[in-house]
């Protein structure tokens, strides 16, 4: 499956040195909303488990864009990676 874009939430962290020295990033988190639908995508809220293993970002909320044809559901656990 393929999301094509993943933003940090600064509203809850701020995370300036999430990426850094990183080439990829693996994220394990739950599905916060059913998805805010636009014309071209679907925007979902995801609450972090962990991300690449370490559960220091735990609760940390990204925001996932997808396809629109992709349902995620409510509650669900998802897991990603995204290259850098």
């Amino acid at each position: 499956m393929f999301f094509s874009n993943l933003q940090i939430n600064y509203l809850e962290n701020k995370f300036t040195n999430l990426y850094e020295g990183l080439e990829k990033i693996d994220v394990v988190g739950i599905i916060e909303n059913i998805g805010k639908e636009t014309k071209y995508k679907k925007q979902y809220t995801i609450k972090v488990q962990e991300i690449n293993g370490d559960s220091k970002y735990k609760n940390t909320k990204l925001i996932l864009y997808a396809p629109k044809n992709v349902k995620l559901e409510y509650g669900k656990k998802v897991s990603f990676s995204r290259r850098i």
